[in-house]
């Protein structure tokens, strides 16, 4: 579900990501990890719904998040935002 999640932050579906969301947090699918808050916060943040990501984040990562996976998500995230900004950089130069 994190894929399809995913796919629709690239087509800035926000809509669909929350509603997605919304069916993995319930006790008979399969659950929620870092990765599904790592997308979940990029594509509110591309969307920007600011707000929104801080309230789906604050209630949650202290029940969800060990310190380690909180850490790990926004290595993660730094490390391809980074990424990024390098190619769209090397795309203007060249």
């Amino acid at each position: 579900m994190n894929a399809v999640m995913e796919a629709c932050v690239c087509c800035y579906d926000i809509n669909s990501v929350l509603r997605i969301f919304c069916e993995m947090l319930k006790p008979e699918s399969c659950g929620v990890d870092g990765i599904t808050y790592g997308t979940l916060l990029k594509g509110l943040g591309d969307a920007r719904r600011i707000n929104e990501a801080f309230q789906i984040l604050g209630p949650w990562n202290k029940v969800l998040f060990s310190p380690k996976t909180i850490e790990y998500v926004f290595c993660v995230t730094i490390t391809i935002i980074g990424l990024t900004s390098i190619c769209l950089a090397c795309s203007v130069v060249v």
